[in-house]
Formats: C-alpha cells, structure tokens, sequence
C-alpha cells in the first residue's frame, strides 16, 4: 500500500469534535473518537493498493478555490473502545473493611489486576487500578461509583461518569445518566444507564442518546459470580 496525503487547509478547531464510526464494526465494538483539530485530504492526494490506484470520493467540491476529498488529517486524536468480550475473572483478593491500603485483586487471563484504596473521606474514596482511578462512596456496605477515570500516554484521560453514582453488586435495581468524554471534553457521548442485580448476577445496559448515530449501540455487561470466579460477558447490539 501507498499513501500520499496533502491537507487541503490547515487543520483547525472548526472542523474538530466526536468521530461517527458510521457502519465499521457496529456489532463488535463501541469506539469513542475526539479529534481536537482536522482538515480533509486535497486533490494531490493518492491511494495505491496492490498497485492499483484507488477512487477517493470528492467530500467538498468549490473549484477552482477548495476540493476537499473524503479522506481525512488530525492533531491530537483521542480513542477509546468497548469491545465485545467473554471473560472469565478470578477473585484473589477483596477488601473487608473498606480501609485505605486494601486491594481488590482480580486474575484474567493469566494477568493480575490490582485496585487499591487510596484515599477514604466518611463514605467517600479514591480507587486506583493499573491505569484508571475509581471515584465511589460507600452506602450500607455497598460501593457506589461515582467517576472512572482511564489514563493514557502523556497524560491523557478518558472519563466515565454516572449521575447519580451506580451501586454494584447489590440487590437493587437502579437507572442513571452517563457521559464519556476526553480531558476537557466531557460529554461526549451521553445516555442512560440501568443496572438490574439478582442476587450473584448483573446486568448493566448502556443506551447512548446523544450524539445520533450512537443510538445503534447499545453495551450490554452482563456479570455471574460462581465460587470464586466471575464470568463477564460484553455485547454490542
């Protein structure tokens, strides 16, 4: 493959924001996408693949002062996915007083995974895994989560957040609002989310609303506790 790009403009901020996956692994996954700036590819630019020359289609056409191309350039370009899975979770280790310095330890496929306690404040605390930080509070024993925050290469982040904060593991069944978003960009994405508990099993749905072409795919987290094992399945639907 060969490919000569050459931007039309320079990218700017008018033609950045949220990414439409549009049609590109619908039942698989759910990617999120934020480019700060962007621009289209010009008339100079090229495909080649196995040596044959490929057609890019004409997104804008203002000749003789702007032909933009349907192929695209950014800067600083965010991305974070939901993937289907079917994931089989060791419990090693799990806290039972809730206190600063306890670890949740979870065994998947061969790698341990560690998330610890780091601060409590009255019923509210910080977790922190491997590359994520967990905001929660603690209601009749049951552990709340409030934010979750993923952080990536040169420090950016991806944050999760649910209004109100959504119980885990317990007996009650709940609905709140989510927003998935990057460093400055919060809401990205927004939607509900409901959790339905029964006894070792649960069932969390995330319904996207906004932006439109989300609507399409909803995640659905199911989760059984055997023994000491818990068997997590992700579906795209």
């Amino acid at each position: 493959m060969f490919w000569f790009l050459k931007c039309a403009s320079k990218p700017s901020k008018k033609y950045g924001g949220v990414v439409n996956p549009e049609g590109h692994s619908e039942n698989t996954s759910f990617p999120i996408m934020s480019r700060d700036k962007s621009t289209l590819a010009g008339s100079e630019t090229t495909l080649f693949i196995n040596d044959i020359k490929m057609d890019i289609p004409v997104e804008i056409d203002k000749a003789p002062f702007f032909v933009g191309l349907k192929s695209y350039y950014s800067e600083s370009f965010f991305m974070g996915i939901m993937r289907k899975s079917d994931d089989d979770i060791v419990i090693i280790q799990a806290p039972t007083n809730y206190a600063v310095g306890e670890k949740w330890i979870y065994e998947i496929n061969g790698t341990n995974i560690a998330y610890e306690i780091v601060t409590k404040n009255n019923n509210s605390m910080t977790i922190k895994g491997n590359n994520c930080i967990i905001n929660a509070v603690i209601q009749d024993k049951t552990i709340s989560i409030g934010q979750i925050q993923y952080v990536t290469f040169e420090e950016n982040s991806m944050f999760l957040r649910f209004t109100p904060a959504i119980p885990i593991f317990s007996t009650q069944k709940c609905e709140s609002f989510f927003s998935i978003g990057f460093n400055k960009q919060r809401e990205l994405v927004l939607g509900l989310i409901s959790i339905d508990n029964n006894k070792n099993a649960c069932r969390i749905e995330l319904h996207p609303q906004k932006p439109i072409w989300s609507n399409n795919r909803i995640i659905t987290i199911t989760t059984k506790i055997e023994n000491n094992t818990i068997n997590r399945v992700l579906l795209v639907n």
